[in-house]
């Protein structure tokens, strides 16, 4: 009769025990760490890009009970929309975007949900190919001329980089000993 005593407390407590072992155990994950890539959209056309991170760090965690399934993971990529940029360093909004369902067992967790990237104006500039000449001639021969086709070059890029750049320079052209 003592056993059956209060038989409604013991009943509770069993269930709250097994609840607390359950939740705990449920708190066992498995944690591992992959690259996605980063997908950039809707960039101005008069805008370049230059410096970007080209792939994000993310995190699957798993409960213990699933680790077989950690190494099967879903295509993650990232995209970030650049119709908002502006020259100079921006601090961008990351969209996660999975190319299947993710299971339910299963958590992606990304450490972060902005990047920095930097942006300048785009142009076009004419500059001229300039050769560059390792002479070892003779002491009485010279080069009289030299041409290089073409003499001038279209290039296209951060005016940052471009505004400073007066010539184009060729690889080394080797002149030796006529005759």
């Amino acid at each position: 009769m003592k056993l059956l005593s209060n038989i409604d407390k013991k009943i509770l407590a069993l269930f709250t025990a097994l609840f607390l072992w359950y939740y705990v155990d449920s708190l066992s994950t498995m944690k591992k760490e992959y690259y996605g890539k980063i997908i950039y959209k809707n960039l101005p056309s008069n805008y370049i890009i230059i410096k970007k991170p080209s792939r994000l760090k993310y995190q699957v965690q798993i409960n213990q009970y699933y680790s077989k399934n950690i190494n099967i993971h879903p295509e993650i990529t990232f995209e970030v929309n650049l119709n908002t940029a502006r020259l100079g360093t921006n601090l961008l909004k990351v969209k996660m975007k999975s190319r299947s369902e993710i299971p339910g067992f299963m958590r992606i967790n990304s450490p972060t949900d902005r990047i920095k990237i930097a942006i300048d104006r785009k142009i076009a500039k004419k500059i001229p190919v300039k050769p560059a000449i390792n002479n070892e001639l003779a002491p009485n021969y010279r080069v009289q001329s030299l041409f290089v086709s073409p003499s001038h070059l279209v290039v296209v890029g951060p005016n940052s980089m471009l505004l400073d750049l007066e010539e184009l320079k060729t690889e080394e052209i080797e002149t030796l000993n006529p005759g």
